[in-house]
């Protein structure tokens, strides 16, 4: 399994460029790849791979605490009250900002971005059935355009051909090609 992120641009720079012509190249190509070989291709294309709801709580709890510290520290003596919304006034603020996708992808840490891509790409592969395929030769290519990774995964069946870091390699190529403005260009 490869993770491989794309250079920083735009979601919605992303979701352009995997239009119905990319959607249309994309099953061809497949089609013809499965029609002369015994892999099975599943591309599988998100927008993202969570909602990072307990990153965005947990942020907002912690500056919430700190906040509260603060305003100690500094011995001001504010009614009980106005702390309370001054300290839960900050939290909602924070959670805010990290609603917003923008700054959300600034402030979110990569490990998370990749654990969250690696565990959706997993599941991905399960509900989508992949490893259900003939010869037990499915590929699936997991593309989250959020965290702009690609992990390829090939079933067991395809050990036995290709290497593990052939798949590596491919989803370097392909996050290239989104990098260029060009996805999936190395498929093609």
């Amino acid at each position: 399994m490869a993770l491989v992120a794309a250079a920083p641009r735009e979601i919605g720079d992303l979701m352009d460029m995997i239009n119905e012509d990319f959607k249309s190249r994309l099953k061809d190509k497949i089609h013809s790849i499965e029609k002369e070989s015994s892999v099975e291709f599943v591309p599988v294309i998100v927008k993202s791979s969570s909602d990072y709801r307990s990153f965005k709580r947990t942020v907002a709890m912690v500056s919430a605490l700190v906040s509260f510290v603060v305003l100690r520290f500094l011995h001001i003596a504010y009614p009980i009250f106005v702390e309370v919304l001054m300290v839960v006034s900050i939290a909602a603020l924070i959670y805010g900002l990290l609603s917003i996708k923008s700054v959300l992808a600034l402030l979110l840490p990569a490990s998370l971005k990749h654990r969250a891509v690696q565990l959706e790409a997993q599941n991905a592969f399960f509900i989508e059935e992949v490893f259900a395929t003939r010869d037990r030769s499915g590929v699936m290519i997991f593309v989250s355009i959020f965290e702009k990774g690609v992990f390829v995964i090939g079933d067991k069946g395809l050990q036995k051909f290709v290497k593990a870091e052939e798949w590596a390699s491919l989803g370097q190529r392909l996050a290239a090609d989104f990098d260029r403005s060009q996805p999936g260009e190395t498929f093609f």
